[in-house]
């Protein structure tokens, strides 16, 4: 799941909490803050995007 929006307005937090709530395990990797992480998940959601099977 990837989740955007403004800054500052908890979406870190509900992820978290989301998924301490649900799961027995979660992991929380931030895109913006590494960029190697940041270019191979752009180049996987352009590769997606133009795809036939991207909805």
């Amino acid at each position: 799941m990837i989740i955007r929006g403004a800054r500052q307005v908890g979406k870190t937090w509900l992820m978290k909490a989301f998924g301490k709530q649900e799961y027995a395990q979660t992991a929380y990797v931030n895109f913006e803050s590494n960029n190697c992480l940041k270019e191979s998940l752009r180049k996987i959601l352009t590769s997606t995007e133009s795809s036939p099977h991207y909805k």
